[in-house]
């Protein structure tokens, strides 16, 4: 049922994103199945997923069609407690796109993957097209949790990994 779109090492086992169905899932070695945290409805779907720290974050989109603007990260402890940690300030100066994917640096510090500048009509004809090419970009969350640009340019990425001071960034 659902798609599931993410996964992450999480105590021993994993969690996984499931996007249609607004859940993150838990997953023990022994492969066991329970859900980790429920969204209410359609309204929040999860996508990223990082473990860093003893903490799950989850990038999320907001309802269908998604809006970029109703992207957030969210930090989710371990007995499935969620809050929005990372969001756009009204100082935002990029282009605001989904964010598809969420990585902690070494420094503690929140990065989001944004799929790229959206720019078709948020009516459901358009929705499950991606974003406009070479808009993708990573964003960083400053303490107060607002994002702002980090690196831009990047082809419709779904997913990205942090290692040491480089970001990998999966691209089409």
């Amino acid at each position: 049922q659902g798609v599931q779109y993410s996964m992450d090492a999480w105590r021993g086992g994993f969690i996984v994103a499931d996007a249609h169905l607004g859940r993150v899932l838990r997953v023990t070695a022994d492969g066991t199945v329970s859900e980790l945290v429920t969204f209410p409805g359609t309204d929040t779907v999860p996508t990223g997923l990082e473990v860093a720290r003893g903490r799950g974050h989850v990038a999320t989109a907001g309802p269908i069609p998604p809006l970029p603007t109703d992207s957030t990260i969210n930090r989710v402890d371990h007995d499935g407690d969620v809050a929005e940690v990372a969001g756009w300030g009204d100082g935002y100066a990029g282009d605001i796109g989904l964010i598809v994917d969420v990585e902690v640096g070494r420094s503690g510090r929140l990065y989001g993957l944004l799929q790229g500048h959206w720019d078709l009509d948020p009516i459901p004809d358009n929705e499950g097209f991606p974003a406009a090419p070479g808009t993708g970009e990573i964003v960083v969350a400053d303490r107060a949790g607002d994002v702002r640009p980090g690196g831009a340019g990047i082809d419709q990425p779904p997913s990205f990994e942090l290692v040491g001071r480089a970001a990998y960034v999966v691209t089409p």
